[in-house]
């Protein structure tokens, strides 16, 4: 009989070790004591309860945050306003240098008209000009390019060949060509000479020519019109992006030799 007693005090020291007390945390309606476990039944009141609390994450996954409404509401129109003037500042700083390119002097009567390699289109204002008696020959340096399709055209246009002049130094790019063509002049005792080429072309044609001559030779630059460029959509077109890009680094070298001395 003594033994009961012991385990009945053994549960009940260890129900009172447990602070708080086990009824203060669960309301309890039966303790049953298996060997060494404790099963504990809650009360249908708190199951109630329990079961009757909202879900706290799902409530604080659909609660927008604090002032995120307010923040999107003053950051976008301002977005959209510096994504407008930012395009906005581009196509105009486009547009500025594709103007700059163009260069096209008023026509003046010359000693020779310099029509400008690996292009037919300028080949046919050359003979236009020619044709105006603005000039009463025809310079061709000898380039890479097609330099007999000029010559096809010039004849073609109704530019005998008596006044056709086919420099016979090979030149390799333009600084080469306007060299070419100032040394003959200088022989030949000209005064005045009439460079054509095409548009996005004129702005560095005038700089090297003005390099190469200083001022001993003056030179009207003009652009053939049988080639289209636009200086304010010159970017939209692949071609015509390629050769203006081509021509601001052809610029650059320029001012950079003219920087060197």
């Amino acid at each position: 009989m003594a033994q009961p007693r012991e385990k009945n005090r053994g549960v009940e020291g260890c129900a009172a070790a447990i602070d708080p007390p086990l009824g203060t945390l669960w309301p309890l309606s039966t303790v049953k004591i298996r060997s060494s476990s404790i099963t504990l039944t809650a009360s249908t009141e708190h199951e109630s309860k329990t079961t009757a609390a909202p879900d706290s994450t799902e409530t604080f996954a659909r609660a927008p945050l604090p002032g995120y409404s307010s923040f999107m509401t003053r950051t976008w129109p301002k977005a959209i306003l510096y994504a407008i003037l930012t395009g906005a500042g581009v196509l105009l700083l486009l547009g500025a240098l594709g103007r700059f390119l163009v260069v096209d002097d008023p026509l003046e009567p010359a000693d020779a008209i310099v029509v400008l390699a690996a292009r037919e289109s300028r080949a046919r204002e050359g003979a236009a000009l020619y044709q105006r008696g603005l000039a009463p020959r025809i310079v061709l340096a000898r380039g890479r390019g097609r330099h007999d399709a000029q010559v096809r055209v010039l004849i073609k246009a109704g530019v005998p060949t008596s006044a056709i002049v086919q420099l016979p130094r090979v030149t390799m790019n333009t600084r080469d060509e306007l060299q070419a063509d100032f040394e003959y002049a200088q022989a030949q005792g000209f005064s005045r000479m009439m460079l054509v080429t095409s548009s996005y072309h004129t702005r560095r044609v005038t700089m090297i020519w003005r390099q190469i001559s200083r001022g001993r030779m003056p030179a009207t630059v003009h652009a053939t019109p049988y080639e289209r460029f636009d200086p304010n959509l010159w970017w939209a077109s692949p071609t015509k992006l390629r050769s203006g890009l081509h021509e601001l680094g052809g610029i650059a070298q320029v001012l950079l030799r003219a920087l060197r001395g």
